[in-house]
């Protein structure tokens, strides 16, 4: 299953964490779907070591963690990420700055911050 190229699980019922065991080995796949199940917990590292990723679809899951640690800003290849419907904290857009070929992003019913937006601005002194 190494040179699997596309895995659609999407409302598949799968439950409880991703295991890193197994997930580390599909390196070139270029579009996951895992949206509409029950997993949860942290996204695996691992996941950084699919670079010709183009599509990842983890909507309407369980998901938490801190988007900043996460393994997603090394996908310089993603194209499409849907976030959408988790529990990841605040998702800073500063974690996909590095992400240049990111065209679409999807983050529906999670918090997001722009730090640009959220920093004072002050006028400047004469």
């Amino acid at each position: 299953m190494t040179s699997l190229d596309v895995l659609t699980m999407r409302d598949c019922r799968l439950n409880g964490s991703l295991p890193t065991q197994g997930w580390c080995d599909l390196r070139n796949l270029k579009e996951l779907e895992l949206s509409g199940n029950e997993l949860e917990g942290i996204l695996p590292s691992c996941l950084a070591n699919m670079t010709g990723l183009r599509l990842l679809g983890l909507s309407s899951n369980h998901f938490s963690g801190i988007m900043t640690l996460s393994p997603l800003s090394s996908l310089q290849s993603l194209k499409y990420l849907d976030l959408s419907n988790n529990y990841f904290s605040p998702i800073r857009l500063s974690s996909f700055y590095n992400l240049s070929k990111l065209e679409v992003i999807l983050s529906d019913n999670n918090e997001i911050v722009d730090e640009a937006e959220s920093q004072t601005w002050a006028p400047p002194s004469s």
